[in-house]
């Protein structure tokens, strides 16, 4: 994926186009700069994302430095991939 050619608020051009149960872990690990980049541009109390259990799947999960104003620049999936937010600090976990 490359976001820093694509317009915030659309869709990212990727390969990983499908569904979250078709991919796992691993490929969301490989687009979490990525979705970083392109979240980032549309908000900019986006502290990092990582890729976490959202809704029963693999997704990303968004630390927020405080609730943004502009609460409709938070996507609620990417690709077809979830997105959860959460303000403060996120605690890495070792589930896979």
């Amino acid at each position: 994926m490359t976001p820093s050619h694509e317009a915030p608020g659309q869709p990212l051009a990727s390969p990983y186009s499908v569904l979250m149960s078709d991919i796992g872990y691993e490929t969301a690990v490989s687009m979490k700069h990525a979705v970083l980049a392109h979240l980032s541009a549309l908000l900019p109390e986006v502290e990092g994302v990582g890729v976490g259990r959202v809704r029963d799947e693999w997704g990303f999960v968004v630390n927020l430095s405080s609730m943004p104003k502009a609460s409709e620049s938070m996507l609620p999936e990417i690709d077809g991939i979830p997105i959860s937010y959460q303000v403060g600090v996120v605690t890495a976990s070792s589930e896979k």
